[in-house]
Parts: structure tokens; sequence; C-alpha cells
């Protein structure tokens, strides 16, 4: 069977050699019908369709690249990994991209994304701390090389961010995305010089801080996920009683994000759950609503686990302790959204575990 390789319904990008200023093609080729021409297709409704979209989902296997290839749908997304090998992904480094451009450019040259979401990320707060120049070329430089090839080939980049933007001492106040960011630890300042990377190569861009994020994810590594398993072995979880932040379900951060990009906005935004909790409270809920041990939950003020972080790891990052984020300017442009509270999410996680691993007890 024969289509016009330049079928709009099929949205296929070609690229053309350096040296060629048009496409070689056959006779055959060129008079090739379009797929809606085709008898075969009669009635499938192929004319008028949008054509096939395609976005690239840097860091796919991760937790909030899950839930937006879960969200956008799989057929519409190619997803790439870095450590954690998934059928169907393309190997991608950002360490390696910042350090080779041309590396990147490939990558954005096959797929020709019209939306390019920079999840992955260097994200262990403590662990940045010792690393180096390491986050600033994972979470500033590689973030910088996509969003100028991607412009570059028509396309949108999304780059998400973190609440350590923030010096996180204000008590009380709920930070808005005009307020003066001042990080105190190498992971924030890092996410930070993203975020000005990104749309210094792309003032279109759209850049998203998040905060404390949880559901499903094939790796199992965020906060419920390490809570889950220690409670369940009976062991001591410490969690800080005066450290507060915004707990965000990964399935609202997904679907906020495709409502922002639908609506045509840039900038940053502030894409959070509606609920400031200090990390022991969140911990109580969880374990509460699952069935857990609460008596194993162990309540410390965030001071005596950073000594005890830099005892045992010989180094450890300053954190704030108050990140609420405001969620008004994301109000103003999705009025209509409802984000889940706590037990609802998890209750939304136990129903549709996404194909993670489902390792709870719940009553």
């Amino acid at each position: 069977m024969d289509i016009n390789p330049f079928d709009e319904s099929l949205n296929i990008y070609w690229p053309k050699l350096d040296d060629s200023t048009s496409y070689v093609m056959s006779e055959k080729d060129m008079r090739a019908p379009n797929l809606a021409d085709l008898k075969d297709f009669e009635g499938a409704e192929v004319k008028g369709r949008p054509p096939l979209r395609r976005l690239l989902v840097i860091g796919a296997s991760g937790q909030v690249g899950g839930a937006l290839l879960e969200a956008f749908g799989e057929e519409n997304v190619i997803g790439t990994y870095s450590n954690n090998a998934r059928p169907g992904m393309v190997h991608f480094d950002l360490e390696a991209a910042a350090k080779d451009p041309q590396y990147t450019q490939n990558l954005i040259t096959m797929c020709r994304p019209e939306v390019v979401c920079i999840c992955a990320g260097r994200t262990w707060v403590d662990g940045c701390e010792n690393e180096g120049d390491v986050p600033f070329l994972v979470n500033r430089d590689a973030p910088r090389i996509i969003a100028r090839f991607t412009k570059a080939c028509g396309g949108r980049t999304v780059f998400f961010s973190t609440d350590y933007v923030f010096d996180g001492e204000r008590k009380g106040h709920f930070y808005t995305e005009t307020d003066v960011a001042r990080p105190v630890n190498a992971y924030g300042s890092s996410k930070l010089a993203g975020e000005a990377a990104v749309l210094e190569e792309d003032p279109n861009a759209l850049v998203i801080r998040t905060s404390g994020v949880f559901g499903p994810e094939l790796q199992g590594k965020n906060f419920v996920y390490q809570l889950c398993r220690t409670l369940l072995q009976g062991q001591k979880m410490q969690c800080a009683t005066d450290a507060y932040g915004c707990p965000t379900y990964s399935r609202d951060l997904a679907a906020l994000t495709i409502g922002l990009l639908r609506a045509g906005v840039s900038g940053t935004f502030h894409c959070v759950g509606n609920l400031c909790l200090s990390r022991y409270e969140f911990a109580t809920r969880i374990a509460t609503c699952w069935g857990l041990d609460i008596s194993c939950l162990e309540g410390k003020e965030s001071r005596e686990i950073y000594l005890e972080s830099l005892q045992k790891l010989g180094f450890a990052a300053n954190r704030g302790k108050h990140f609420g984020l405001s969620i008004s300017k994301l109000r103003g442009v999705l009025p209509e959204f409802q984000l889940r509270g706590i037990e609802e999410a998890l209750l939304d996680w136990k129903t549709n575990p996404m194909r993670a691993e489902y390792m709870f007890s719940p009553r």
C-alpha cells in the first residue's frame, strides 16, 4: 500500500540531508494518495481528523513522567529513561546532554515533538551538596539546550521545578510566582538556574513549580513508598514535625500540566496540592488511610534530622521549614479544576495502581 509521505494526517517529520534543498523522491511516491483518499479507508473518518500529536517526556520512567505518560496516552508520547530501562522508551542522559549539544539535537530532530516535558533531573537534595557542578549540568545546562532545540523545531518546553527555589523562612506565608526566590541549597539553586535558562531560551516555555509529589511509580522511590515499606517492616520512620509543604498528587499534577498547555499560557506557575502539612502530619494521614502502624512514626525537629544526616553521610542540605505555595495564579487559568485531597488521592492510587508495585496493606 502506497501513501503520500507528506500526508498531514500522519504528521511524519522527514529530515533533509544537510547538502540538499529538497527531498529525493521517486515518481511513485510523489503520486501516492493521502490516507483519506484510499478506498480501504472509506468511512474511516480520516478526513477532518487532527494530525497525530507527538510529545517527548524526558524522564518518562520516573514518577512525574509516568503520570504524564498515562495522562497524555502512551500512543502520543515518546518517553526517555536514564538508569531504569523501560520497554519502548529511548535512553537519554541529561549529564551527557549538557556536555554534548549534538546529542540533544539528535533526539529532538528524531522526535520532532510539539511539546517536551523535562521531568528528569538531579533531585536528591542532600546528594546535590556533594556533587560539585553536576546538579547544574543536569538541572540547568541540559534543560537550556533542550529548550533551545525544541524551540528551533517549533515545539514548546515544560520544565518541572521545585518549592526549594525559596528559602522557606516565612512562617504562614504562601509564596507566589512573583516572590523573590532565595534558595538555600545546591538543589534549589540549580533548579532556579534551570528555570531562568529555559525561559531565556524560550520565553513561551512553561515552568511548573511543585512540591512533595506522590503517587504510583514503577521505581517505588517516593516518600509514600518509603514510609509504607518502613512501617510494614515494623521499623521507625523519622518525619519532621516543623517542616511544611504542599503534597501534590502526581495525577493531578499531570492533569494541571495538560490544562495549562491547552490554555496556551507560558511563564511560571505553582502547581501543588491545596493543603500545607508538616511531613509528620502527611505521614500520619497516609498511615491512617492505609491501616499502617502509626506508633512507628517518630516526629523530630528538622534540625535534628539534618544533623543526623550530616553525621551519617558527611554532607547534608540546608532546608527551610515553610514551603506553602500559592495557587491563585493557577486558579485564574483553571478555575474549574478540582484538586484531590490526600485521602481521595490515596484511594484513587489504591484503585488504579498504574502497573506500579502495590505493596501496601490498606484497610
